[in-house]
């Protein structure tokens, strides 16, 4: 026997992450449709309430662990922790949690092409003034799975040789730096730092003075604020937006002051912008011609902007969709869990009138309708209360992480609450099982 053949093949595990990633897209996209489905079911129960006495009954008995009613030997403290963590905490808080899980998930995916749309933003509109959009540009890197956060270069003289050379052809080809630093701020706090510098040097640097850059707003800095750049002297002249990298706060400083703070003149590049002036696309051919001509054939090559943010967002979500989805999942079970043992304890408290209903013809299927549409109902309360907190608990995580930049979509919160209602529901299940097993004779006699 070969065992070589036994083997799993190697495209076994990319297979299992597109799976994830692919699942993770699907419920985040169907989401809101889940959640409209749940809201039409309950608007059926209420409709069939009017037209149906049996469903008078199962509506009332639904409705009360909503209204939970002490005995005498309750206090009213007592009755408003229990109908609380009943009906609507414990599900808000899961929803809230599942909620702002995905938003911080969808963060760790987007958040790192988040600098390379400024960049490219910047580098047309800035210096350039080109028309168009950004569709339409490309960046110029040393290979096609290029991301900001390795380490490459394209030569500087032959990059520089290309641009001259572009520009007569009508394209503009905008050289860029790129550096990963610790920045410390002002109140001595540490940031990783994601550094970007375009490389057209538009002021000439004193590197006896603290250097000029601009920080984004996640960096927790104000103009005027002095700090540190890998222990260089930096004064901030500007706050920034959408620069920062998932976890990385963005600084921006022009190309002499970056040669104060490496110590190193004349730095090969990262890479470049590439747009036509006129907004058109980029000839892909014409640009090969020229990318030869300029002795950069096989080390440098283009890609278009599109293509260079899939190359970093499926980076980020073969190494992130797995984690968070078992997050999510995780969070929600432990509701569940939760949501199904203060369910039993509730029945019991029904003992009586689930007795009187079996006595007087209902079912065991009543019972699980009963159970299901009170879940139905925690779900939905505590849904619309999560939708309010996952901000709160999204800017929790934004705080712990700078750089992070997590906000929360309707597609988030429609997470959540499909998430907790569904485990609600399976709670409900377990729940009815011990009411079906009541005897009808038990307070009958």
């Amino acid at each position: 026997m070969d065992l070589a053949k036994l083997s799993l093949p190697t495209e076994v595990y990319p297979q299992i992450t597109e799976t994830i990633i692919g699942a993770e897209e699907a419920i985040r996209e169907t989401a809101p449709y889940g959640a409209a489905i749940l809201v039409g079911a309950f608007i059926m129960s209420k409709v069939a309430k009017v037209v149906s006495n049996k469903w008078t009954q199962i509506d009332k008995l639904a409705s009360a662990e909503l209204s939970y009613k002490p005995t005498r030997h309750q206090t009213k403290l007592g009755k408003f922790v229990r109908g609380m963590v009943a009906g609507t905490a414990l599900t808000a808080v899961g929803s809230g949690f599942v909620g702002a899980l995905d938003a911080v998930g969808e963060e760790v995916q987007e958040g790192p092409n988040r600098p390379i749309a400024t960049l490219i933003e910047e580098q047309r509109h800035g210096a350039y003034n080109l028309l168009g959009t950004g569709a339409n540009s490309s960046i110029l890197s040393s290979n096609k799975e290029a991301m900001f956060m390795n380490t490459q270069y394209i030569d500087r003289r032959k990059l520089d040789n290309l641009s001259k050379a572009a520009a007569e052809a009508g394209i503009n080809v905008s050289p860029f730096y790129t550096s990963f630093a610790n920045y410390e701020n002002a109140d001595g706090i540490d940031n990783s730092a994601l550094v970007i510098v375009p490389g057209e040097n538009t002021v000439s640097a004193n590197c006896d003075e603290p250097l000029r850059v601009s920080v984004d707003k996640t960096g927790g800095s104000k103009i005027g604020d002095q700090g540190l750049l890998n222990g260089v002297p930096i004064v901030v002249t500007q706050v920034t937006g959408d620069s920062s990298s998932m976890n990385r706060v963005g600084i921006k400083m022009d190309e002499s002051s970056f040669a104060c703070y490496t110590g190193i003149d004349n730095m090969p590049y990262f890479g470049a912008v590439v747009n036509r002036y006129d907004g058109q696309p980029v000839n892909q051919d014409a640009m090969d011609g020229l990318i030869i001509e300029s002795g950069l054939h096989n080390k440098a090559v283009l890609i278009d902007a599109a293509s260079f943010k899939d190359v970093n967002k499926d980076f980020w979500s073969k190494n992130a969709a797995a984690i968070f989805l078992i997050s999510k999942i995780l969070t929600a079970s432990a509701i569940g869990l939760g949501a199904a043992g203060l369910k039993k304890s509730y029945i019991q408290n029904q003992r009586r009138e689930i007795s009187m209903m079996l006595a007087d013809g209902g079912t065991k299927f009543d019972i699980q309708v009963i159970e299901s549409l009170r879940a139905l109902k925690e779900g939905l309360v505590g849904g619309a209360a999560g939708v309010l907190a996952a901000p709160v608990i999204a800017t929790v995580f934004n705080a712990a992480v700078n750089g992070l930049e997590a906000g929360i979509t309707p597609q988030n919160a429609a997470e959540g609450v499909v998430f907790v209602s569904l485990v609600n529901l399976y709670a409900a299940k377990s729940a009815a099982k011990t009411a079906a097993n009541f005897e009808p004779a038990e307070i009958m006699g």
